[in-house]
């Protein structure tokens, strides 16, 4: 469907002309889509505003440019981003300025590509509005072709969405890490509630200490939740779980200590650690789950590979994965 700008006709003017030309003319009842009224005005408004999926709901079509290839200046190919400069309709209703993300018909072949809507987007102090298409995985000649361009989307778009979710990971992971880091903090007191027994097994002592100080050694960077990294942090909490079991196991042996009070507040403060860590990593998975799979769909995958965004690594849930220490003393028995 094109749209021509500047194109007004009232019901008495449609009316007389259909007199005049000898036409029938039926009024039909306003209609919405969505809680939008279908009318021009209204698409107009949102290939302004780039909301592409909703143009489509009011036309039934997707919005779409078609004009010819002509000859630019190069100076895109030059900087290593050649662009077809497309020649369209003066009266096609244009999007507003801003880098749009496309599938571009080259005869019966569709390309993904990137359309720059501007004056002269590129380097240039021209005042007449370019469009400008950079084709994805072509390299054939476009000159005096007429090509078909859809436009999906505003480019920045999933851009925001992606900064957004990456925002999102980082402040799920610094929960992962202030758990982890109480837990560790608790350590030294349990160690110390337990050491001062006699016969108290100094293996197994040395063990939490040691598994304690590689855990704090590990600091990942935010910026780089790699697989790679969160497998290494895991392997080290993984550790330090397994050292707590091992000495809650042995607290067994020594009914005193399980229960002195200040052991057993302790043991309830671990407890509820434990817990919030479990909860913790589940929150830091289900949001690296939704953007590891966001940054794969299309047209999202584009804009991630073209600025970076990678998969981020979450924390495993297999057999040997790191499991919560049984903290339950059963006092009593």
């Amino acid at each position: 469907m094109d749209l021509v700008i500047n194109e007004k006709g009232m019901w008495s003017f449609c009316r007389s002309k259909s007199i005049e030309y000898g036409f029938n003319l039926s009024v039909i009842n306003k209609h919405s889509i969505l809680g939008i009224e279908v009318s021009s005005s209204n698409v107009k408004a949102l290939i302004s505003n780039g909301d592409f999926d909703m143009v489509k709901n009011l036309l039934g079509e997707p919005y779409y440019l078609t004009g010819m290839v002509i000859h630019g200046d190069g100076k895109g190919t030059s900087l290593g981003y050649p662009t077809a400069n497309l020649k369209v309709d003066e009266t096609k209703f244009i999007p507003s300025n801003g880098v749009y993300l496309v599938s571009v018909r080259v005869g019966e072949i569709n390309y993904t590509g990137l359309m720059n809507i501007g004056r002269k987007p590129t380097v240039s102090f021209s005042n007449r509005l370019h469009l400008e298409v950079h084709i994805l995985k072509y390299s054939g000649d476009l000159y005096v072709v007429s090509v078909l361009v859809l436009v999906y989307m505003l480019f920045l778009s999933p851009y925001n969405q992606l900064v957004s979710k990456d925002e999102f990971i980082k402040g799920k992971f610094a929960v992962v890490e202030t758990q982890y880091q109480r837990r560790m903090d608790l350590i030294p007191n349990i160690v110390k509630s337990v050491e001062g027994y006699a016969n108290f097994e100094k293996s197994t002592l040395t063990e939490v200490i040691e598994a304690r100080a590689k855990a704090t050694s590990i600091n990942i960077d935010p910026t780089k939740i790699t697989p790679e990294n969160i497998n290494m942090l895991q392997n080290a909490q993984s550790e330090l779980s397994g050292a707590l079991s091992r000495l809650l196991v042995t607290v067994e042996k020594y009914p005193d200590l399980k229960a002195e009070k200040g052991f057993s507040d302790l043991r309830s403060q671990l407890e509820g650690t434990e817990n919030r860590i479990a909860v913790a990593r589940n929150d830091f998975n289900t949001a690296v789950q939704d953007y590891n799979m966001y940054i794969r769909k299309f047209p999202s995958n584009i804009t991630a590979s073209i600025y970076g965004f990678t998969q981020k690594g979450y924390f495993q849930s297999a057999k040997d994965a790191e499991k919560a220490p049984n903290v339950e003393f059963n006092f009593g028995k």
